[in-house]
């Protein structure tokens, strides 16, 4: 497991796969919950509190403990998680070459402060440079504007799922599905 790398601008650092303890775990239940209830399309409708993302953060952090699953994170120079996702593992065989991007959230109280595509900028350089993958993929909830930032990342929309995401009776959403070959020159 990779700790730490080299840190990036403003005093932030790479988290790479690192020790999965209870505190980590309370920070990426807590961020989870912080951005659910702000509006964040993570996999939960608002409002949650921790006991309901709990179960599902200890299932993705025992993924990445067991060297399934790839975490990338950033974190203040207070050592304080500011994003994280995951690179989902598709089962190899077939698939062995890209990942599914899963689970991208920055601190609400620091949107717009370029977290995101710092992320999305180092997720690329351990998928490609560490993990040695060709491409990724991520799908995104339709009607959230969130396809034109990953657009300006680098991915192109591949394929739409009409109406996959119940999130009321008659509120029924898109599933859009990006690719991104990381041998592209990002725009």
């Amino acid at each position: 497991m990779t700790t730490t790398a080299p840190r990036l601008r403003d005093g932030v650092t790479l988290v790479v796969d690192p020790p999965v303890t209870a505190p980590f775990l309370g920070e990426i239940v807590d961020l989870w919950v912080r951005v659910t209830n702000a509006g964040g399309a993570v996999g939960f409708l608002p409002p949650i509190d921790a006991a309901m993302v709990h179960p599902v953060a200890e299932a993705t952090l025992r993924r990445v403990a067991a060297g399934v699953d790839t975490f990338v994170g950033l974190v203040d120079g207070g050592g304080h998680l500011l994003a994280w996702c995951v690179l989902e593992d598709g089962g190899g065989g077939l698939r062995r070459h890209w990942r599914t991007v899963v689970r991208v959230m920055v601190d609400p109280d620091r949107q717009a402060a370029g977290y995101g595509r710092m992320l999305l900028d180092a997720v690329h350089d351990v998928a490609r440079d560490r993990l040695g993958l060709d491409a990724l993929m991520l799908q995104v909830r339709g009607g959230t504007g969130t396809e034109e930032f990953y657009r300006r990342s680098g991915y192109e929309l591949v394929g739409r799922l009409p109406g996959a995401i119940r999130l009321a009776p008659g509120d029924d959403r898109d599933e859009l599905v990006m690719w991104r070959r990381l041998g592209d020159l990002a725009p």
